[in-house]
């Protein structure tokens, strides 16, 4: 799969996520208590050596988050998928 879809797949898992845990206060509680196994059970798989923080944006706090920057050229197409927020490791 190239890295245009997965992260196509991988943003569409998340705003998945995103709809359940806004329905489901229980799903929110368990993307803080263990966020591994919530996105690995809804597509999203990371890797046990990536450490993985979970923040929920409100009114009294807004987090930005500034992506890593890629070790290649990207195009305007990827790089907006990097800015709705998801992450590039490579």
């Amino acid at each position: 799969m190239n890295e245009n879809k997965e992260i196509s797949s991988a943003i569409k898992n998340w705003n998945k996520i995103i709809r359940k845990i806004w329905d489901d206060p229980n799903q929110k509680q368990a993307l803080f208590e263990n966020p591994r196994a919530v996105l690995k059970e809804n597509g999203i798989d990371i890797p046990e050596k990536i450490a993985l923080h979970v923040h929920e944006n409100s009114e009294e706090a807004l987090h930005f988050v500034i992506p890593k920057k890629p070790s290649k050229e990207l195009s305007d197409d990827f790089l907006s998928h990097i800015v709705a927020g998801y992450h590039y490791a490579g």
